[in-house]
């Protein structure tokens, strides 16, 4: 138990790969770092024990690991509101929309028309629709809408999205946002969330923006969403080759010792819409893992670009990937997909013990792992910035240089020379014992 501590001390930089110095203007007892890419890129292990921080003097400090997170509150309310259709003449010809509205005895909407409502039946047009927000009172994160269409009914439809306290001003807050429906080869495509930035308000309105009959709508709803705490991911782009001998088949690598938590995959060519699995191994020897799949498509109509391009994986640190394409339909078209990896960086969190400079080393087959989960090192070591014992260290990507590359391979499996002279001993013995049986076996024949 005491050849420990002496062969931890007994470690310097020469032991490892490459080191990096660590700029710590902050005199704290703790430093924070967001471990670079090219850290993950070089290591030997997969949990990063191929990594030390030294002081000035050599000396190893204690360390450990966390995740990176992005501190943010959830809260999700929504509310199924009032809303009323808006016609226009059948011509197009409605110029502005003049709304004759009905209230209660207590002042509550209780229906809306426009003035072109009046016309015979023949010449109206559903062309949008009034939603009353008086009851729920805060922005406007989302709207969802509900509608009924039948088998195989294919719609993409325009909005344009106002905002007003008093039915008479008006303010654009959106004219890029689109209600889909599609059909496609069994396939069923649905955009029924409009992704808003809205202020609160008493009333939105929201028109088809082209000439076409509108959706009759069966419900329309209001959320309001603000994000949780969340682990934050960095991107990587892939390079894609197609697997020989298989259409649909794409292969790339993962090189970093981080999991792999998602892939952002681009489609070649517009208009296309697929089924996409990914499978994983560790080597090229072992059967390929199912990882995830997902409904991928990029299609323009109208002048609207809607696209799914996110495929969330099982969490793996495999290197060799292949996206799988579902042939049906043609495939992708010409081209290669572009596929960007999201991966998860850690934090390493160390003690300022010594005097600066520090440095980062890492990248060794031949070191002890000792790394620990910072959480149980560093009790008491929260993150944010209002924490007066943790300040950040900053890398200083070109102080980078290679120490000892040697170190990244495998040291030979050292000759257990107590193992070897036992077993010369029990030879030995066997072969004795063998001689004098047969020694004895013809001394009796003999007699």
């Amino acid at each position: 138990m005491c050849s420990l501590p002496v062969m931890v001390s007994a470690i310097t930089e020469a032991d490892f790969a490459y080191t990096a110095k660590l700029s710590t203007a902050n005199s704290t007892p703790y430093y924070e770092l967001e471990i670079p890419q090219i850290v993950y890129l070089q290591v030997s292990r997969d949990d990063l024990g191929d990594m030390r921080v030294f002081n000035g003097a050599g000396q190893v400090v204690p360390h450990g690991l966390r995740n990176v997170t992005a501190e943010k509150i959830t809260r999700l309310k929504s509310l199924t509101v009032p809303y009323f259709p808006l016609y226009k003449k059948a011509d197009g010809n409605n110029g502005d929309l003049h709304l004759n509205i009905q209230r209660s005895a207590s002042g509550e909407v209780i229906d809306i028309k426009s003035s072109a409502a009046i016309t015979p039946e023949t010449t109206q047009q559903l062309s949008g629709y009034l939603i009353d927000l008086r009851q729920w009172k805060q922005p406007v994160d989302k709207l969802k809408f509900s509608w009924e269409a039948a088998k195989d009914t294919s719609f993409i439809r325009k909005l344009n999205i106002e905002i007003s306290d008093d039915l008479t001003k008006w303010n654009i807050i959106s004219t890029d946002k689109a209600l889909v429906n599609l059909s496609y080869q069994n396939h069923q495509l649905v955009e029924d969330v409009i992704k808003l930035s809205a202020p609160t308000s008493n009333y939105l309105r929201v028109q088809f923006a082209d000439d076409k009959p509108g959706v009759a709508m069966t419900g329309v709803e209001v959320i309001n969403t603000e994000l949780s705490q969340q682990q934050k991911q960095n991107w990587k782009k892939a390079t894609v080759v197609i697997k020989k001998d298989s259409a649909g088949e794409y292969l790339f690598q993962y090189p970093l010792k981080s999991s792999l938590r998602k892939l952002r995959i681009k489609l070649p060519e517009n208009n296309t819409l697929v089924n996409a699995k990914v499978f994983s191994r560790d080597n090229e020897t072992k059967p390929w893992l199912y990882r995830g799949s997902a409904l991928l498509y990029r299609l323009t109509v109208d002048g609207v670009n809607i696209q799914q391009s996110e495929l969330t994986v099982n969490s793996s640190t495999d290197n060799n990937w292949k996206l799988q394409i579902d042939q049906q339909g043609g495939g992708i078209g010409s081209g290669l997909p572009e596929i960007e990896l999201a991966w998860q960086p850690q934090q390493l969190v160390f003690v300022g013990r010594g005097e600066p400079p520090y440095k980062l080393a890492w990248g060794s087959a031949q070191v002890i792992p000792i790394t620990q989960n910072a959480s149980r090192l560093f009790v008491g070591v929260g993150q944010g910035s209002n924490n007066t014992m943790l300040s950040k260290a900053d890398w200083l990507e070109a102080s980078v240089k290679p120490v000892n590359l040697a170190a990244l391979e495998t040291p030979a499996k050292p000759i257990n020379w107590r193992q070897g002279l036992l077993w010369a001993v029990l030879i030995i013995a066997a072969a004795m014992l063998i001689w004098m049986a047969v020694r004895l076996m013809n001394k009796m024949s003999a007699e």
